[in-house]
């Protein structure tokens, strides 16, 4: 009878770790997650939808109109930052590779040909505008962000990466934390979290792609910053950006950042010896 209650007591622990570690397809590679959904994102499905009127800088060309956010939880300010896009037919990997190809504040580190499509492991914004882009691996190895605004590896080894310029909202990773995406149809519609990666992701007329930070677990959502409001960045014509201490103009409802100045906004770091 001991033994039987013994080998009871085995099996519900091991159905409780069973329930506690769950597979969710994390950009369509399937993951054993505690729980995908930290408090951020929950905070956003409970009526935290943005205004689609009040999206300042839009890029590419096209009959439809789709919405990219990203949320960096780091607590540097302005950190949710809302880009519109304009095409005739894109996915969620086109999209950000258009908008990072266009706007040189904005690189992504990526994996492209994996069997599930280009895996996103780690995105930056260049918050400062000193133009001065650029990635450290682990062991020193630098990792230059190209014209396009890419930065490519392989093996998912995205984590450890850190920006050349600690001021920059960054962050990557996989395996210790990563890039959680999030989908709507629109502004106002609850977003959902999405099975697939942004290969697999066909955007439509209005619809609304959300990419934030996420730890593994929810316990840990604690580490990062609460829900931020939207910043609904405009970046002046051919211009970057500098940080003087006391110059700042509204970005959206409440929000400001740095005053934009004359600093030529061209993606190569050489270019900062120019200005």
């Amino acid at each position: 009878m001991k033994k039987f209650y013994l080998f009871l007591s085995f099996a519900l622990l091991i159905a409780m770790s069973v329930c506690a570690q769950q597979t969710f397809r994390v950009q369509g590679v399937p993951r054993q997650l505690k729980a995908p959904i930290p408090k951020r994102v929950k905070a956003q499905n409970n009526g935290d939808a943005f205004e689609a009127s009040k999206v300042r800088y839009y890029v590419g060309e096209g009959p439809n109109t789709s919405y990219l956010i990203v949320e960096w939880c780091d607590r540097k300010g302005a950190e949710k930052l809302v880009w519109g896009y304009r095409y005739s037919e894109a996915n969620g990997e086109k999209m950000l590779k258009d908008i990072a190809a266009a706007d040189p504040r904005f690189f992504l580190l990526v994996q492209d040909g994996t069997q599930y499509g280009t895996a996103i492991g780690g995105m930056g914004f260049d918050l400062n505008g000193n133009n001065v882009l650029g990635l450290e691996a682990e062991d020193g190895t630098k990792m230059a962000v190209n014209d396009n605004g890419l930065v490519a590896t392989e093996g998912y080894g995205f984590d450890g990466i850190t920006a050349t310029d600690p001021t920059d909202h960054w962050y990557s990773g996989w395996y210790n934390g990563f890039w959680s995406y999030w989908v709507a149809s629109s502004p106002t519609e609850e977003l959902a979290f999405s099975n697939y990666g942004a290969t697999g992701r066909q955007l439509s007329d209005g619809s609304v792609d959300y990419w934030y930070v996420s730890p593994l677990y929810e316990d840990d959502d604690n580490e990062f910053a609460p829900p931020s409001p939207y910043y609904f960045y405009l970046p002046a014509p051919d211009y970057g950006v500098a940080i003087p201490e006391k110059l700042t103009f509204n970005m959206a409802d409440s929000c400001y950042v740095p005053e934009v100045l004359t600093a030529k906004g061209k993606r190569r770091e050489e270019s900062s010896s120019s200005r």
